[in-house]
């Protein structure tokens, strides 16, 4: 995932930008006790890195728009390779 889509989706979700040391992005929730440390500008972070970020900050999930013929869904991006793995 590429940095910048990662910050955009922490700015969507209320995170603030506290400061930047660097190359190292500092954000703080407005509401929760947390804070997450993005680097950017950064092509590629690490899976793990945007595991551990997205789990500090649940609500800024990546969703994907799933539209069928009767009903239309939001759904998270991890519940979608779930669908996809089990339908192959």
């Amino acid at each position: 995932m590429d940095s910048s889509r990662l910050i955009r989706m922490l700015l969507d979700d209320g995170w603030v930008l506290v400061r930047i040391k660097g190359s190292h992005h500092h954000f703080r929730h407005r509401s929760k006790n947390s804070r997450v440390t993005v680097t950017h500008p950064k092509k590629d972070v690490p899976i793990g890195t945007v595991r551990a970020i997205l789990k500090r900050a649940p609500d800024a999930q990546p969703t994907v728009l799933v539209v069928t013929e009767h009903r239309t869904w939001n759904l998270p991006l991890p519940f979608i390779k779930i669908l996809r793995a089990s339908t192959v």
